[in-house]
């Protein structure tokens, strides 16, 4: 093996952030879980098995949500814990003009009722609303049980508590008025946007780049959108980072976010794989990234084709014009 591929093997060429809240740390086990029914599972098993504490942030909560497996609610995997003996503490974001910044938001965001709701439940565990300075949001999604054990382990990522991050793969729920997404289409109108745009646009001019969404056939010429929330970027089939930070500027530099970065070729591999067996409906465990990236292209683009004449999909990606989006 070259030294190039070895280095692309172990990730070796891509650096760590300068600086962070957190270090470096070798000797981790790291376990991508794709989709929110996978996840909380996998959540709610770890929290069953603690011995000590649970600690989580929350950014967005639907009260009745619905964990996997019949657990109940959120609410009701917490107490259970607490009900054990362990150490459970909650930090919610507060926002006190949520109402009026994202009227029919069904987020908990601890007014006096949801307030009271929670005393009656008789709950032992502390929960504690914090509110980000100048309407932003504290945006991250963590949780950590056993912390400063031999057996710790936390959960970072992307996913809400709210219903349609609970649907299997299989059972992605459709989105209304398409892909774009609403902060798109309303800096579209903002000149201050263009040149965001206008890079936007250059990029489809390289043959390498894709921007791409994903729906499900329904016949007939139907097609489901499906919201993508997930923030992760995978590298050379090396790296892999994933969290809360969407790609905007109150992201970087107002919201409070939370990622975790990981430098492992085989576990990244094997997300990719498993991501483009879900969006392509191909196994691509026999390609590298670069060939696995030109099937990706390649589907995505003849499934606009289809799209065009109201044909059944191959898999769930198509292409996205970058120059239309948002428009």
């Amino acid at each position: 093996m070259s030294d190039v591929a070895a280095a692309i093997r172990d990730g070796q060429h891509i650096a760590p952030a300068r600086e962070g809240a957190y270090p470096l740390r070798a000797g981790n086990r790291v376990r991508p879980l794709v989709d929110g029914d996978a996840a909380f599972r996998r959540i709610c098993e770890a929290i069953e098995a603690a011995k000590r504490s649970v600690w989580v942030t929350v950014a967005y909560l639907e009260r009745d949500v619905p964990m996997p497996d019949g657990r109940g609610s959120f609410f009701d995997v917490l107490d259970r814990a607490a009900a054990r003996g362990l150490d459970v503490r909650v930090i919610f974001w507060r926002e006190p003009h949520l109402s009026e910044l994202e009227p029919g938001s069904t987020h908990f965001a601890g007014t006096a009722e949801e307030r009271d709701w929670l005393r009656k439940r008789d709950g032992r565990w502390l929960a504690r609303w914090d509110r980000h300075p100048n309407t932003y949001c504290h945006h991250q999604k963590s949780w950590i049980v056993d912390a400063g054990g031999p057996d710790e382990v936390s959960f970072v990522g992307g996913i809400n508590l709210v219903r349609p991050s609970l649907l299997a793969s299989a059972g992605h729920g459709p989105v209304k008025g398409g892909q774009d997404h609403p902060a798109f289409v309303e800096a579209r109108r903002d000149p201050r946007a263009a040149s965001f745009f206008e890079k936007l646009a250059a990029l489809g001019d390289h043959a390498s780049f894709t921007l791409a969404a994903i729906c499900g056939s329904r016949g007939n010429g139907h097609y489901d959108e499906v919201y993508v929330h997930a923030k992760i970027m995978l590298v050379d089939d090396a790296w892999t980072l994933i969290g809360s930070t969407n790609i905007a500027e109150r992201s970087f530099h107002r919201d409070t976010e939370l990622n975790a970065s990981f430098w492992h070729a085989e576990t990244t591999r094997s997300l990719r794989v498993e991501l483009f067996q879900e969006h392509l409906g191909r196994d691509t465990t026999g390609l590298d990234a670069r060939a696995a990236l030109r099937l990706f292209h390649e589907i995505a683009r003849a499934n606009d084709d289809r799209r065009a004449f109201w044909k059944q999909l191959e898999g769930l990606a198509y292409a996205v014009d970058p120059v239309e989006y948002g428009a």
